[in-house]
């Protein structure tokens, strides 16, 4: 054998347990800012368990600021919350204490719900966590983080249906909370209300006396509140299906965060059941009967969306007031032929959906495909 071959053989041969250690230990990283773009969510997996830290800041040359993961501790995925500045982009860093290792630097911009407008949609991030200790024990909550990726889903076709195009949902984070409650920690300031504080966009859970239900309208802006979706009443264990789940979120979605009424009448004096039309999203009955969703849409007025509204507002109107880009009169007919399937429909095309796992110590933060 030639002696240099030989001589770059050994070399590697020697070169190969450092070469190895210096393969990257991030296997994924990503951030994205929830509410209305003062709430940072970050999320990581690595081949082997890491002790991370976030290190983040406003330039990928001076990340001064830092989070800690919860609940702690090694593991192989994952997460921390922090709070931001809306309106800045910021630039993050994973870091593993144990060995040193760094992720590459990534960025995200501080915008979301009223800000987030790409000059056609309202892009919607969420984070969404299961209360775990709330599942049956024959309900592997694998499983049931499944169910809910499914439901998301819908409720990505459902949001964008009744927004006619002009709010979508966009990344997603589902993940559990094992034996702890992780995200139910308040921020220091504003003070929080701790019986409702959840640093989550959306709980799933059945520990709350509502089966589904969030506290008043235009809740996305508050640091402190979810809205519920629970397994019991509206929704069964283990779910009926998917299809349920996406129109109970849909539902509490627009009250939380376009602040439109229910419109039936054990709640006020309107009554928009609409069955000529196709519905009013703010009426807790109806679902896909085979033919069309009955729940699909925001009112308009009178003559578009016609129903009794009595003293409530009409819900395109309310929605403007925040969601200045929306306009008041849509370009053409409002046209809901898209939400004939019960899944499969457009979404607005920026759904992307995570779920983190969470394993003692060999938890997994993996990329859902929807099933359409």
């Amino acid at each position: 054998m030639n002696k240099k071959l030989f001589g770059l053989i050994l070399v590697l041969a020697l070169l190969a347990p450092a070469l190895a250690s210096a393969q990257p230990v991030f296997t994924q990283t990503l951030a994205f800012a929830t509410k209305t773009g003062f709430r940072a969510v970050f999320a990581w997996s690595a081949r082997q368990p890491v002790s991370g830290i976030v290190r983040y800041g406003t330039s990928p040359n001076a990340l001064t600021q830092s989070v800690s993961p919860f609940p702690g501790g090694i593991d192989t995925a994952q997460m921390a919350v922090a709070q931001v500045q809306t309106g800045q982009t910021y630039y993050y860093q994973v870091q593993d204490l144990l060995t040193g290792a760094r992720s590459p630097i990534g960025s995200f911009s501080a915008t979301n719900a009223y800000t987030d407008w790409n000059g056609n949609a309202y892009t919607l991030d969420l984070l969404v966590q299961l209360d775990f200790q709330s599942l049956p024990p024959e309900i592997p909550h694998d499983q049931a983080l499944e169910d809910i990726a499914a439901g998301v889903n819908v409720f990505a076709e459902r949001l964008h249906d009744a927004l006619d195009g002009y709010a979508r949902l966009g990344r997603v984070l589902i993940t559990d909370t094992l034996l702890d409650y992780p995200l139910n920690l308040p921020f220091i300031a504003p003070v929080c209300d701790p019986v409702r504080s959840n640093l989550a966009d959306v709980l799933v859970q059945t520990s709350v006396p509502f089966d589904s239900h969030t506290f008043g309208g235009w809740a996305i802006d508050d640091p402190c509140v979810s809205f519920y979706v629970g397994r019991l009443g509206q929704l069964v264990v283990p779910w009926e299906d998917e299809h349920h789940f996406g129109y109970v979120a849909t539902h509490e979605m627009i009250h939380y965060a376009f602040n439109a009424p229910d419109l039936y009448l054990l709640n006020s004096d309107a009554d928009c059941v609409n069955p000529t039309w196709d519905g009013s999203i703010m009426h807790n009955t109806g679902g896909f009967d085979g033919v069309q969703w009955t729940l699909t849409e925001l009112d308009r007025n009178p003559v578009l969306t016609p129903c009794s509204h009595g003293t409530q507002p009409w819900s395109w109107d309310v929605l403007r007031e925040r969601y200045t880009q929306v306009p008041l009169t849509p370009v053409g007919p409002i046209d809901h032929g898209r939400a004939d399937l019960p899944r499969g429909n457009p979404d607005g095309g920026a759904l992307e959906i995570w779920i983190l796992n969470r394993e003692l110590a060999s938890s997994s933060l993996t990329r859902f495909t929807p099933n359409d």
